[in-house]
């Protein structure tokens, strides 16, 4: 007898069943594969029923791993093994054996492209994809720090594509101010937070346009007198000055991950090499990578030093980051703590060393597997999940 040939809309049927049986909404299926509308979605999915491949339980006739192919979607299993490995390191930090920080709360993997794709157009496809789950988060905070860069512009890109209700009352703030020497200093965090500001409709917003994202070491004898004169800037003071600074109960905080690899060419990286005088070979030596512009030590000998550098850093600080994440922790919905965005293998190591001031990890499949090797998670037959 002859094998079947299936369709590609047979195919796609049986995508969209696979993705249904794994706990996937009609709206995160519709942006996986790129159909034009949910109501494709639910189409496919009437057309598998007709063809019996659903019925009490799923029954494909081609295997799930066979089927979805290039798309290398993680089971539903595999991505809460991954987050169970994550927070049993995360539980062996000190920081969170000290009752700072917390656990990851959520990770969720979202599809960046075949191989061959280059590290833009991957970006891109992840920031389509990841807004569902960002805007799933946001749903109930109230304040919202938001970091800068191509990965936060990609998010931003995706939220607006997908015209979010208005939200008056949510405030976005920015969480650091620009680099002084670069004029092209790419996407920044204030134009971050006024992009999701005018997109939610929100009454205002916290900008730090002007503020320089760190002082020289050079200065340090002068800081309090810098930081006194930044206190000028009404949007900087109610962020970060005073008694009762926002950042210190910030809903959620939005950021990309820093690493120190392919993050030389980035402006806040070059701002931090010459405000520390310090060559990009020191700074990766010292450092592994950072979470919106807090350097994270590569080992215990550089933690000294690494804190040093910091503390010039004029935006969000480790602590802000750690608070939040111990408040997500024990908090509801309405807390949803630090959401930090990951595309690219190269950014595993920064994930782990970040644990403990993560709540929701968003990365994509091959920084989702890159982490599964690390942790030696192993993969898993979605067939039996």
């Amino acid at each position: 007898m002859d094998q079947k040939v299936f369709s590609e809309r047979d195919k796609q049927a049986m995508r969209v069943a696979w993705l249904t049986a794994q706990g996937w909404k009609q709206e995160a299926i519709q942006a996986m594969l790129n159909l034009k509308g949910q109501s494709e979605v639910s189409r496919l999915l009437s057309h598998a029923r007709t063809e019996k491949w659903i019925r009490d339980e799923l029954d494909l006739p081609k295997k799930p791993k066979e089927l979805i192919g290039e798309i290398q979607i993680q089971s539903i299993k595999k991505i809460r093994n991954l987050l169970a490995a994550l927070n049993q390191v995360a539980g062996q930090k000190s920081d969170v054996k000290e009752g700072k920080g917390g656990l990851v709360r959520s990770v969720h993997v979202a599809y960046s492209g075949p191989p061959n794709t280059t590290e833009e157009q991957r970006i891109e496809a992840f920031g389509e994809r990841a807004s569902i789950r960002v805007l799933e988060l946001l749903a109930r905070a109230t304040t919202c720090g938001v970091a800068w860069g191509r990965t936060i512009k990609s998010i931003v890109s995706g939220i607006q594509a997908r015209h979010p209700s208005p939200r008056p009352e949510l405030l976005f703030l920015a969480v650091s101010g620009d680099p002084m020497n670069h004029r092209d200093a790419g996407y920044s965090s204030s134009a971050a937070a006024e992009a999701l500001g005018k997109c939610f409709g929100c009454k205002k917003t916290r900008l730090l346009q002007g503020i320089a994202s760190r002082f020289p070491k050079r200065l340090q004898k002068d800081e309090k007198a810098i930081r006194a004169f930044l206190d000028f800037c009404d949007d900087y003071h109610r962020v970060f000055g005073g008694n009762n600074p926002e950042i210190a109960d910030v809903s959620a905080i939005l950021s990309g991950i820093g690493d120190a690899t392919s993050s030389q060419k980035d402006p806040w990286f070059l701002e931090t090499q010459r405000a520390e005088e310090m060559s990009a070979e020191k700074l990766n030596e010292l450092a592994i990578g950072n979470l919106g512009g807090v350097w994270i030590e590569r080992d215990s000998k550089a933690e000294g030093i690494v804190a040093k550098v910091n503390s010039r850093w004029l935006g969000i600080q480790k602590g802000n980051f750690l608070d939040a994440a111990k408040r997500a922790t024990k908090a509801d919905e309405g807390h949803p703590g630090p959401i930090v965005l990951g595309v690219g293998q190269s950014k595993a190591e920064v994930v782990l060393a970040a644990l403990g001031m993560i709540s929701h990890l968003i990365i994509d499949h091959t920084l989702c597997d890159r982490l599964c090797e690390k942790l030696n998670v192993k993969e898993e037959d979605p067939k039996n999940t």
